[in-house]
């Protein structure tokens, strides 16, 4: 069992305090055009769920795509779809990539 959190970013100390009180919990990160979740985890560290691809754009821009991604939105004129050729949806949040253990990995030459 476990308490899924999201919506927004959940504060440390409510995370230190729910682990402490023996709660499993974990927060989410997801959009309404993605049906609701894209990735899960502990403290801002996500797994991306089946299905699902994210990626971090040259501005940072969290970008989506997927099986489960919307088909669009409906507008006077009909629908209005807002993806990139290949698919990928800007989701106008800001994200990067990271790790909790970085490792060197050797040289590239």
């Amino acid at each position: 069992k476990l308490i899924l959190l999201g919506g927004a970013s959940i504060p440390e100390t409510l995370l230190e305090q729910s682990s402490q009180l023996g709660l499993n919990v974990q927060t989410t990160y997801g959009s309404t055009e993605m049906a609701s979740q894209v990735a899960t985890g502990k403290s801002g560290f996500y797994q991306v769920l089946p299905f699902r691809e994210v990626r971090i754009a040259a501005d940072n821009e969290v970008e989506v795509r997927g099986k489960i991604v919307f088909l669009g939105y409906l507008d006077g004129t009909g629908l209005h779809q807002p993806f990139d050729e290949n698919g990928w949806f800007k989701t106008g949040d800001i994200g990067f990539w990271c790790s909790k253990d970085p490792k060197n990995q050797g040289d590239v030459d």
